[in-house]
């Protein structure tokens, strides 16, 4: 109960000057020389860095490790990188909104992704309109983000779920989703055994409604705090308790810190540590009075950049972490 208590929607710590900048203008982009582009590039990328060297020093001061943990999870689990979206300022106001929404409402948090510039820009959502439907965050939308792969719906209903969505866009001179009316289909869908006119919240609403996100979001949440086999009782009750509190995460969370299979001690020592989760745990428990970007650097030997998974599935985690590569850089950090 305490820890649920102090979950932060706010970060600890200042983040650094420049990377919740708008971005130029395309026309201001225009007139940039080949010299221009290359100095901005240059500070785009110094950008990240300084988020990533951020976000670790707030993992590493942070009175609630536990919010840290579930931003990361939320970042592996919607995933975008700054491979895709290139825009910093997208990164962080992304980064924003799963600590805003970190233990509280998933309905709410899966509404935010949905009119996200980060997901908007990685995913082509931007680039969905009536007549030119784009299916590429619809299918994430169901296979990755609320269904799991081959659950409970059709190749039809990421059609239909990708009508439904086109028309959003981001204006790039206020950074800031917007809808082009005229750019969405209006039509009727039949998405999810429902029919309707649908635009963004109705498809939200939509796949609510259907019990395969509850299961899927526990078995997410078992993996990332027991880890193992799944005990598939242990999955059916937080999932029916996270269904009766309409998706809320605090719930969910709940029920499995105090499940049996939480405290089990057949399931100690599941888990193989991500990068993120061995070099801060490390860092916390040493007092270490280093640079974040030493842990950082650290971290990306290791095989794990913030901001930058892998792929739209994000990092795979487990034993994928243990590569001839890596071994030695985590045999380092002894």
């Amino acid at each position: 109960d305490y820890l649920l208590r102090v979950v932060r929607s706010e970060p600890a710590t200042e983040p650094p000057a420049g990377v919740g900048d708008a971005i130029p203008t395309r026309q201001a982009r225009k007139t940039w020389s080949m010299a221009g582009k290359k100095a901005f590039n240059k500070t785009n990328r110094e950008r990240l860095r300084l988020l990533q060297q951020w976000w670790a020093g707030e993992m590493l001061t942070t009175p609630s490790p536990l919010t840290e943990r579930l931003v990361l999870i939320w970042h592996n689990h919607f995933t975008t990188s700054f491979d895709g979206v290139k825009w910093v300022s997208y990164l962080y106001t992304q980064n924003a909104v799963f600590r805003r929404h970190a233990a509280a409402s998933f309905r709410d948090l899966l509404m935010a992704m949905v009119v996200d510039p980060a997901m908007l820009f990685y995913l082509d959502g931007r680039r969905n309109r009536a007549k030119k439907p784009n299916e590429n965050f619809a299918r994430e939308l169901l296979e990755l983000f609320t269904m799991g792969e081959g659950k409970g719906y059709t190749e039809r209903d990421i059609r239909e779920a990708a009508r439904a969505l086109s028309g959003l866009s981001v204006d790039p001179a206020s950074s800031k989703v917007m809808f082009r009316s005229k750019q969405h289909d209006r039509g009727q869908k039949e998405f999810l055994g429902q029919r309707g006119a649908f635009g963004a919240p109705e498809v939200v609403d939509v796949i609510l409604d259907h019990d395969r996100p509850a299961q899927y979001i526990s078995e997410i949440f078992y993996d990332a705090f027991i880890g193992g086999e799944q005990h598939v009782p242990t999955v059916n009750a937080a999932a029916k308790v996270f269904l009766q509190t309409d998706y809320s995460i605090q719930a969910l969370l709940r029920n499995l810190l105090v499940s049996s299979a939480f405290w089990d001690l057949g399931t100690y020592g599941n888990q193989i540590k991500s990068p993120v989760d061995m070099v801060i745990g490390l860092a916390r428990f040493t007092n270490w009075q280093g640079t974040t970007r030493v842990l950082v650097n650290r971290m990306n030997r290791m095989g794990q950049q913030l901001f930058r998974p892998p792929n739209v599935k994000g990092w795979p985690g487990g034993a994928a972490w243990i590569t001839t590569t890596s071994l030695a850089s985590r045999n380092g950090c002894r």
